[in-house]
């Protein structure tokens, strides 16, 4: 017999608003992220805009990306912007060079990332090497960027190579895991650094929202260092907007995993709530609730079985299955929750990589099942989080309203039983549904079969009991003025 839940939905208590940067991305110069996912240059056979990938370009404008964090991640800590500007650019070692043997050619660089941005309507987010540049470096990147049109020789020189008008970056991260890979500097080192790197930077870009790297998945007495450390000194203004965060859930298998596989790791997306909470508590230790916000700016899954990259060159490269939407429904009804305080969320990476939206193989692009969440769950992005409760743990759900609807989303946590759902709290009435539910929870989409995993619509009455699969995820789109059913 199928197992019985009560989802309620209480539309009189706000959370907060979703702010539509919970739903960003993240594009790293790694394994297949760039080269051959986002960029196949100008002159390839492969339809692009500019070198970037049409077919890209047009799936993701579909779901309204919000922002886009570049270029790293570690690859950040050894990167020089001034490569990725101008006609002739220099082949570097990268970070991630002894790990795949590859060269940075730097064919994509600044002008490219924005180009991106801008066909996209996303914002740009960048990220700041503090490990092996200098504060002037990252200045001289900002001048380079937002400086009006002839103001400074940055701007003349931006202008040379093709930008008249600024880029308008409005949002820069200051180094990136500075606790590992970008310096293994301890939480006073990074706090000096930070306090350098922000005076000048406030100085150059004083509306832009700094982004400290100060938390640490595995060890919160790093943010307590760094909360410790940070003060105006002669009334620099060196605060931080944000805090950075990162959280990746893992499994040893990206397929064939089986119920233990797939319950390890749910069990480990739920851990982002007690990651988050216990964040928000450092603010409110420090006296910094309500002045500084939570950025998540990595997320997503890291199985061990991807980690080397299954292809040449595909560093991080790993299947996407239907746990994987599943995972990423829970952690965006978990940072809904949140949605008061933590403002920004970008999800690792955008393709080819880790809990990628997309895949590639020569000219082809496929959409994964994580591409089809963010797609379900687009009316969230800008809308008020509203207070859901449900009876079942096997059971995630989120809601919110705008422009006259109530947005309900709903995701089984269970490999192996479907539950049938009613609701409570809404109106009786006809509803849009989206359901993403493959016959099996393993399922993924691949280049012989893209379409196995993709939503279904259905029109169903909210008085009714809904069926929903073993690990599926369902969209509901409900007026909230009460409609005579037919």
């Amino acid at each position: 017999m199928m197992k019985k839940a009560m989802v309620k939905i209480n539309t009189n208590e706000e959370i907060g608003q979703i702010s539509p940067l919970l739903y960003g991305h993240f594009a790293e110069q790694i394994g297949g992220v760039i080269y051959g996912g986002v960029w196949v240059g100008k002159d390839s056979s492969i339809p692009n805009v500019s070198g970037i990938r049409l077919d890209l370009v047009e799936k993701l404008k579909r779901i309204a990306p919000s922002v886009i964090r570049w270029p790293g991640g570690c690859f950040a800590e050894c990167y020089d912007w001034r490569d990725g500007v101008g006609k002739d650019r220099p082949t570097r070692p990268s970070w991630w060079t002894r790990e795949d043997g590859r060269y940075e050619e730097n064919a994509f660089g600044t002008h490219e990332f924005i180009e991106l941005c801008r066909l996209v309507g996303a914002e740009p987010y960048l990220a700041i090497n503090v490990t092996s540049q200098t504060p002037l470096d990252a200045r001289n990147w900002i001048d380079y960027c937002n400086s009006p049109r002839g103001m400074t020789t940055l701007a003349r020189e931006r202008e040379k190579n093709g930008a008249a008008e600024p880029f308008a970056v409005q949002y820069i991260g200051i180094g990136n895991e500075n606790w590992g890979g970008g310096g293994t500097m301890c939480a006073e080192q990074y706090a000096f650094e930070y306090r350098k790197y922000a005076a000048v930077l406030r100085n150059i870009a004083p509306h832009a929202k700094l982004v400290a790297n100060a938390s640490n998945q595995f060890d919160e007495r790093w943010t307590k260092t760094f909360l410790e450390n940070i003060k105006e000194f002669y009334r620099t203004p060196v605060q931080p907007d944000a805090i950075s965060t990162h959280y990746y859930f893992t499994d040893e298998k990206d397929v064939d995993f089986g119920e233990d596989g797939w319950n390890k790791l749910i069990e480990s997306v739920k851990g982002l709530d007690t990651h988050l909470r216990d964040r928000i508590a450092l603010l409110k230790e420090y006296g910094q609730f309500g002045k500084i916000k939570l950025y998540l700016d990595e997320w997503g899954a890291m199985y061990q079985s991807g980690v080397g990259g299954k292809e040449k060159n595909q560093l991080f490269r790993q299947q996407v299955t239907q746990r994987d939407a599943v995972a990423v429904a829970l952690t965006f009804h978990i940072l809904h929750q949140y949605c008061s305080v933590v403002e920004m969320a970008n999800v690792a990476q955008l393709v080819n990589c880790l809990s990628a939206l997309f895949l590639t193989q020569g000219e082809k692009c496929i959409e994964t099942p994580v591409y089809h969440v963010f797609e379900m769950f687009r009316a969230h992005q800008g809308a008020k989080a509203v207070r859901v409760m449900v009876e079942d743990e096997d059971i995630s759900a989120g809601a919110s309203c705008k422009n006259g609807m109530l947005f309900l989303t709903l995701a089984n946590l269970s490999f192996s039983e479907d539950k049938e759902i009613s609701l409570d709290g809404c109106p009786a009435t006809k509803a849009a549904m989206l359901l993403l539910a493959p016959p099996s929870p393993i399922d993924y989409n691949d280049f012989d079969m893209p379409d196995r995993v993709q939503p279904i619509r259905i029109t169903h009455a909210t008085d009714k009991p809904i069926v929903l699969p073993k690990g599926a995820v369902m969209a509901i789109s409900i007026p909230l003025e009460e409609e005579e059913l037919q």
